[in-house]
């Protein structure tokens, strides 16, 4: 077995792609705003993208956006 193949393979692919870009997204609030002392802002943000992130399907970018927007009118519209 071809381990150095089967690795770049693993780290090119797709899920682990997005893996990263949504881990960045969620996390990357929260540090932002803990180094403006403004934590709790910046935690309210990453539970938000986490929450939206699950909404975002592979597909054509107008419903991957349609679909993140419907999530996080719907999240605001429980939260009132």
């Amino acid at each position: 077995m071809d381990y150095i193949r089967e690795y770049k393979k693993f780290v090119t692919s797709y899920y682990f792609n997005e893996a990263i870009r949504i881990t960045i997204g969620v996390t990357l609030p929260a540090i932002a705003f803990s180094y403006f002392d403004k934590l709790e802002t910046g935690l309210i943000l990453s539970i938000g993208a986490m929450a939206v992130s699950v909404s975002d399907i592979p597909g054509p970018i107008h419903q991957r956006r349609n679909g993140m927007l419907a999530t996080a009118l719907l999240i605001f519209l429980y939260l009132l």
